[in-house]
């Protein structure tokens, strides 16, 4: 099983690919209730970016990161979208 899902893992896309779907996502469809997903991520990329201060940058600070954002990515490409203002003060 180990050997199977080590090989496996080559098919799934890198956390940077991630964070670009999860900002571009975000911008262009501005999802609802999306600041947890911002927030995790932000705070994810904090810990990376102040422990490559301490010592050089290493893939196991960032192993922990990588479901905060696939989150982030997910809530880009998945998350409902924000209704325009405009529609809420339209009376019909």
């Amino acid at each position: 099983l180990t050997l199977w899902l080590s090989r496996s893992s080559r098919l799934w896309p890198r956390p940077v690919l991630w964070l670009a779907v999860g900002a571009i996502g975000l911008a262009l469809r501005r999802p609802r209730r999306s600041a947890l997903a911002v927030a995790l991520a932000a705070a994810g990329l904090a810990v990376i970016g102040v422990s490559a201060l301490g010592t050089y940058a290493i893939v196991e600070i960032a192993v922990p990161v990588v479901p905060a954002l696939v989150l982030f990515g997910a809530a880009g490409l998945l998350g409902e979208r924000r209704r325009p203002k405009s529609d809420d003060a339209r009376v019909t």
